[in-house]
C-alpha cells in the first residue's frame, strides 16, 4: 500500500458531475464528485445501489452510454479524460487504466476463447510477437490468476464455473499491464470462498505491479479488508472519505454508520437487525439539501437548509455532516450499543425440535452428462436433513455444493434420483407420479422464493396482475382476491397502490417482498429461500432479513434458508447444514457450527468472510 501524502496522483477527479441531457429538462445522475488515487494505492468506493458509483467508472473510462453527459476535470496520468478526442482515449485505455466488470459475461465474448481475450490485450503493447508467443504468454498470465491447466485458454467462457470466469476476465483486463485497474464490484455474484480467492488475487498483483485499484463494491466487509481509503457514496455524491481503519473504527456521517451497522454480523445473533429505513432519493430531488436527510434520525432543520459541504474533520478525513461535530459522540454511543444487541437465546442449546414438516433420506440427484462418454454429475449424494415446523434451518456451502438443488427438489422444481422426500407427511419423492390433488397440496405447503427477483417476475404483469394470477390458479375465491392482494402487500410491507405497478418501476428489495408476497399467496407452511438476499444492498439485505423474521412469528412458517453467507445464517437460523461436494459435512446448531466448527471445510467457509473471521477465532481462544 502507498502513501497518498508522498506520492503523486496518477488519477485525479474534481467535482464531476454526470447528467442525462444538459439544460432545462435535464436529470442529474453524478454531482460534485471529487476524489484522488496515487500509483500503488487502493481506494474504494461503496455505498447503495443508485448511489452513482458504476458512473463514477465509466466517466473515468470514457464509457458513459450515450446521451450522458460529463462535466467537471477528470485527470488521468496527467492527461484530461474528458477534454481529449475518442482516438487518444482508446489509446490509454488498456495500458494506462482497464476496467473489471462485475459480471464476466458482460466482458468476456461468448464466441472467444478465454486465451484469444487475453492476447487481444497482449497486443496493445506486444506489436510484432509472433502468435505462439502472445499464445504462450496467455497461458502464463492464466497461470498468474491461479489458473495453472493450460487447456483452459483453448475453452469458452460458458465452459467455466464463475470464479473461473472471473479469473479470466482479471487475466484479460490486466494483459495490457495497466497502471491503474477500476474493478467494478469483481466478487459480489461469486461464493464466499472464491470471492477471498478473487480478493486476494487481486490484493497480490497490485503488490506485484505497483498498480493503483479503484475498487467499487456495496460490502464494507470487503472495502475494509482491501483499501486504503474509501469514500462513501449516497445519491450521487460523496458523504463521506476516510481512511478504511479509520471508517471501520468510527463513520462520522449518518449514512456510513447505517451501512456499518446494516451488515450481519457473523459473531453474534442480533436482536434487531439495523436496516436504514427508505430508500435511495433522486439526486435532483435532494440538490440543495442533505441527500440523506430523509433517512437520518439526527435531521434537524439546518440539513434541509442548504447542501451540506464535504469538510475536513482533520488532515485524513471529510464528511459531509453538517452536524457531526454535535452528534460525533451519538453516532460512537449507537454503534456502541448495537455491538452489545445480542440475542440471548443465540448462545443456548438448540430446544427440542418439533415435529419434522420436511424430510429427506438419503436424497441422491444425478444429472445426465452433456456429452457422449462422460460420467454423470451428482449433484447430490445421499444428502439426508429435516425441517420442523416452524423451524428455520439453513444450508450452507459454495457455489455447486448442491444447494439450490435440493431446494428445488423440494419445491418440487426438480426430482430425486433415488432416496425419500416427505413433505407433511405426503410423499413428494417424485411429483411427476403424484396424483394431481397430491401435487396441489405438496405446492401450496412449500413454496419458494428465489435469488434474482426481477427475473422471477413476470416484467408484463402488474404486481397486482401476478398475486392475481397464483390466488386464481390456486382457487381463490373471485370476490375475494382484490381484497387479498391488498392483504399480501400489506403483509411484506408495501402500499396497495403497488398492485397497480410493474416489476421495472421497483427496487431490487420491492421486487423481492412481491417475490414473497407471491409465496405467501398460497398459506404455504415451508418456504425455501434460496440466496433470497444475495443480489440486495446490504441496508435493504438487513430490511428483508427482519421481513423473514416478522412473518415467521406472525404466520407460523418454516424456512430452508439456502446461502452461501454464514452470517446471514446466524441472523435467521436455528440449524444448519454445511454442504461440500455434494455431501452434507456437518449439521448442528447454528451456534455450535459457527462458533465451534468441526469441518475444515466450514472453518475454511468462515475464514474467507471478510474482515469477521477474527471474531470466531476470539470466540474458540
Amino acid at each position: 500500500m502507498s502513501d497518498p501524502e508522498t506520492s503523486s496522483p496518477l488519477l485525479s477527479i474534481s467535482d464531476l458531475a454526470v447528467t442525462v441531457g444538459q439544460g432545462p429538462g435535464s436529470r442529474t445522475i453524478l454531482s460534485g464528485v471529487s476524489l484522488g488515487l496515487s500509483e500503488g494505492e487502493t481506494v474504494g468506493i461503496v455505498g447503495e445501489s443508485g448511489s452513482g458509483k458504476s458512473m463514477t467508472a465509466k466517466s473515468v473510462m470514457r464509457l458513459l452510454p450515450r446521451g450522458l453527459v460529463a462535466t467537471g476535470t477528470v485527470t488521468l496520468d496527467g492527461h484530461d479524460v474528458l477534454g481529449m478526442s475518442e482516438s487518444r482515449m482508446a489509446q490509454l485505455r488498456g495500458p494506462t487504466v482497464s476496467l473489471l466488470m462485475q459480471d464476466p459475461f458482460t466482458m468476456l465474448n461468448p464466441l472467444m476463447t478465454c486465451g484469444a481475450h487475453i492476447v487481444e490485450g497482449l497486443k496493445v503493447r506486444r506489436s510484432g510477437v509472433s502468435r505462439t508467443e502472445l499464445w504462450d504468454e496467455a497461458v502464463r498470465r492464466l497461470a498468474e490468476v491461479g489458473i495453472r491447466d493450460a487447456d483452459v485458454a483453448r475453452r469458452y467462457p460458458f465452459q467455466l464455473s464463475g470464479g473461473m470466469r472471473q479469473r479470466v476476465a482479471l487475466a484479460a483486463a490486466l494483459a495490457s499491464d495497466p497502471r491503474l485497474l477500476i474493478a467494478d464490484e469483481p466478487s459480489t455474484a461469486l461464493d464466499v470462498t472464491t470471492q477471498a480467492e478473487i480478493l486476494e488475487l487481486l490484493a497480490s498483483l497490485q503488490r506485484a505491479r505497483g498498480m493503483a485499484l479503484l475498487l467499487i463494491t456495496h460490502d464494507l466487509r470487503v472495502a475494509f479488508s482491501v483499501c486504503d481509503r474509501v469514500h462513501v457514496f449516497y445519491s450521487g455524491r460523496v458523504l463521506e472519505a476516510a481512511p478504511a481503519a479509520d471508517l471501520a473504527r468510527e463513520p462520522l456521517h449518518p449514512y456510513a454508520l447505517g451501512l456499518l451497522m446494516s451488515e450481519p454480523r457473523i459473531d453474534r445473533r442480533a436482536v434487531e437487525l439495523s436496516a436504514i429505513p427508505g430508500s435511495v432519493p433522486t439526486p435532483d430531488s435532494v440538490a440543495e439539501r442533505c441527500a440523506f436527510a430523509d433517512r437520518c434520525a439526527w435531521r434537524e432543520e439546518v440539513c434541509v437548509a442548504a447542501r451540506p459541504a464535504l469538510l475536513p474533520i482533520d488532515d485524513r478525513r471529510q464528511t459531509a455532516c453538517c452536524r457531526i461535530s454535535e452528534i460525533r459522540p451519538e453516532l460512537a454511543a449507537r454503534r456502541a450499543a448495537a455491538d452489545l444487541a445480542v440475542d440471548a437465546t443465540a448462545a443456548m442449546p438448540a430446544v427440542a425440535q418439533q415435529a419434522a414438516l420436511v424430510t429427506v433420506d438419503k436424497g441422491t440427484k444425478r444429472f445426465g452428462a452433456r456429452t457422449a462418454g462422460s460420467p454423470d454429475v451428482i449433484a447430490l449424494n445421499e444428502v439426508s436433513i429435516t425441517v420442523g415446523a416452524n423451524e428455520s434451518v439453513g444450508l450452507v456451502g459454495e457455489s455447486g455444493s448442491g444447494k439450490t438443488t435440493l431446494g428445488r427438489c423440494i419445491a418440487g422444481l426438480e426430482t430425486l434420483t433415488s432416496g425419500q422426500l416427505t413433505i407433511d407427511g405426503l410423499d413428494a419423492s417424485n411429483y411427476d407420479a403424484a396424483s394431481p390433488e397430491v401435487r396441489r397440496q405438496l405446492r401450496r405447503t412449500a413454496q419458494i422464493v428465489f435469488q434474482d427477483p426481477y427475473s422471477s417476475l413476470n416484467p408484463r404483469h402488474s404486481i397486482g396482475g401476478t398475486l392475481r394470477e397464483t390466488l386464481s390458479v390456486n382457487g381463490a375465491p373471485r370476490d375475494r382476491i382484490s381484497a387479498r392482494i391488498a392483504e399480501l402487500l400489506d403483509m411484506v410491507g408495501l402500499p396497495k397502490a403497488y398492485a397497480e405497478r410493474f416489476p421495472r418501476s421497483l427496487s431490487g428489495g420491492e421486487r423481492q417482498r412481491v417475490a414473497i408476497a407471491r409465496a405467501l399467496a398460497v398459506n404455504p407452511k415451508l418456504i425455501v429461500c434460496d440466496e433470497p438476499v444475495s443480489a440486495l444492498d446490504v441496508s435493504v439485505q438487513a430490511q428483508i432479513l427482519t421481513l423473514f423474521r416478522e412473518l415467521r412469528q406472525e404466520l407460523g412458517l418454516s424456512y430452508l434458508f439456502i446461502t452461501h453467507d454464514l452470517a446471514v445464517v446466524r441472523q435467521v437460523v436455528e440449524r444448519v447444514y454445511v454442504l461440500y461436494r455434494s455431501n452434507i459435512v456437518e449439521e448442528g446448531p447454528v451456534s455450535q457450527v459457527l462458533d465451534r466448527p468441526s469441518h475444515a471445510y466450514t472453518r475454511r467457509l468462515i475464514g474467507s468472510i471478510p474482515g469477521q473471521s477474527h471474531a470466531v477465532e476470539e470466540a474458540n481462544t
